[in-house]
């Protein structure tokens, strides 16, 4: 499975960017076939075990989710920035090291 943008539209029924891989057969295969990013595969697992886990509650989960979606989004607003300062003809590495690390 290609881990390139799917562009295709649906009416709402089944589509093939949900069909999972042959070789695929725990988690990790997926996380690792699509190239997850550490906090979008912390969701993934979050999302995949929530409230079938003894040792991990649905609070807990939920909780998880949380704290890793608030560390990517504040991941994408850095990107984002970089981007408007390379478009601005800023100094990209010194943009980079200041906001990125």
């Amino acid at each position: 499975m290609s881990n390139t943008k799917n562009t295709s539209h649906n009416n709402g029924g089944s589509t093939d960017y949900y069909k999972l891989d042959k070789d695929w057969e725990d988690v990790q295969d997926i996380i690792e076939a699509k190239d997850m990013h550490w906090n979008i595969a912390n969701i993934f697992k979050a999302c995949y075990r929530l409230g079938i886990q003894d040792h991990s509650s649905i609070e807990r989960d939920l909780n998880k989710m949380e704290y890793f979606i608030k560390r990517h989004k504040q991941l994408v607003n850095k990107r984002i920035t970089l981007d408007k300062v390379k478009l601005l003809g800023g100094n990209w590495y010194e943009a980079n090291t200041i906001q990125m690390w």
